[in-house]
């Protein structure tokens, strides 16, 4: 009977460490189903080793991702080994989820593994080494999100275990590649990991349509910063960029707002005066203003039939906005550009169908831009809804957003979705 010392611990780690021993217990299933789970997380601490352990071996070597795919010893992988980073050489801030992450051959054992619900924060937002030669490149797991299809697509499929690691910290995480230069210094426009996903409509759908617990949902929109979410961004060449735009710009963003309130409340004027310029040519968003796009779907009048208050946020920028390549129909024979304020008037105003089209309507004509109108009956019984928003008149100071409009991430992927994303070898 041995003795279990430190001492001995180490040896025996060092033992399943090695290529040799992880060969062994390839060979032998029977041989793994006796490692105890104190040894198998057994984290190193000397010197040269520190943060090391088997699990991440396991996870680095052919032999030991063979072994978690054929046995249960992924069962007796705890959190701390999983995420440990490794202290230094060329591997340093390197774990072995990351190890797993980063690799199609190792996605493969983290999607079948059940490992996904092992990560943790530190490991999720801290740099780790994508490429180790000729030279050490760091992303986050965060970063890379929004970076690669396969790596998007298996954080898809496991968001129920992993939405609650996008917390405020991850949600600021730069995106952008081009933010990141040699000597550390930011020259270029900071896409977010927020501005990504509000702008995917995979994420948004899932968020919607997914069956994912209304707590982990709300965790998620309790993370996201008002700042962020309204943040407009010129890229260097001259697009821009909001999130709150890009979730306006589809039906499943209006819903989403629709369905959280809480997710309503972080909208301030900036963002709802924004506009949006992604540089496509076949949505005819360009140039439209937030509110724009809201107004222009009856998913997104809704929003404004939930929260009149948000109404009170157009200003003039808003209101005179309008979509750069032609009227909101995209009519090739007509291409005018009709302003936010000419279409409430000329098409809304004639052809009322819903609550939503009489607050802006009412709005309007509040900022003094529609004369002789009588305000509805029905639109100010609205003005005050059941989530206690109360609606208020347009505050005629424009919002401090530059005249040439805000960001759009670039399109560097070919791929149809997610959107808004670039591709790292």
């Amino acid at each position: 009977m041995f003795i279990k010392t430190p001492e001995f611990r180490i040896e025996l780690t060092r033992w399943y460490i090695s290529e040799i021993g992880l060969r062994i217990l390839e060979r032998n299933p029977d041989l793994v189903d006796k490692v105890s789970p104190a040894s198998l997380n057994n984290v190193l601490s000397t010197e040269k080793n520190n943060g090391l352990s088997p699990v991440y071996w396991l996870c680095f070597h052919r032999e030991g991702r063979a072994i978690l795919n054929t046995t249960k010893i992924a069962h007796k992988i705890s959190q701390k080994a999983f995420n440990s980073p490794i202290e230094n050489g060329p591997l340093k801030d390197s774990s072995a989820f990351t190890t797993l992450f980063y690799s199609e051959e190792g996605r493969q054992t983290l999607d079948q593994s059940g490992l996904t619900k092992h990560i943790d924060f530190d490991a999720f937002t801290r740099a780790a080494p994508v490429q180790y030669e000729p030279i050490v490149i760091k992303y986050s797991p965060a970063f890379m999100i929004a970076c690669d299809q396969s790596i998007f697509d298996l954080f898809i499929k496991h968001l129920d275990e992993m939405l609650y690691l996008v917390d405020e910290s991850a949600l600021s995480t730069v995106v952008n590649e081009k933010a990141f230069t040699i000597d550390g210094v930011d020259e270029s426009p900071q896409k977010t990991l927020l501005h990504f996903l509000l702008g995917n409509k995979t994420f948004v759908e899932k968020l919607i349509e997914s069956g994912l617990e209304n707590a982990k949902v709300a965790m998620f929109i309790e993370g996201i910063q008002p700042d962020l979410l309204n943040k407009v961004i010129i890229d260097n060449s001259n697009l821009s960029h909001c999130a709150l735009s890009s979730l306006c710009a589809t039906s499943l963003g209006c819903r989403l707002i629709t369905a959280w309130p809480m997710l309503a409340d972080k909208i301030t004027p900036d963002g709802m005066n924004h506009r949006h310029l992604d540089g496509k040519t076949d949505n005819g968003h360009n140039g439209m203003a937030t509110a724009y796009l809201l107004a222009s779907q009856a998913v997104g009048r809704k929003v404004f039939e939930k929260y009149p208050s948000l109404a009170g946020q157009i200003n003039g920028h808003g209101w005179d906005s309008a979509p750069s390549q032609g009227n909101i129909n995209n009519n090739a024979h007509q291409r005018d550009a009709i302003t936010l304020e000419n279409w409430v008037k000329n098409e809304m105003r004639n052809q009322v169908t819903d609550v939503g089209s009489t607050i802006l309507i009412d709005q309007l004509a509040a900022s003094g831009r529609i004369s002789n109108h009588h305000q509805s009956e029905d639109s100010s019984s609205s003005m005050n809804n059941a989530n206690g928003h109360v609606f208020t008149t347009v505050d005629n100071r424009e919002s401090q957003i530059n005249s040439n409009g805000f960001f759009e991430p670039e399109q560097t992927s070919n791929r149809e979705e997610p959107q808004n994303t670039i591709s790292v070898n």
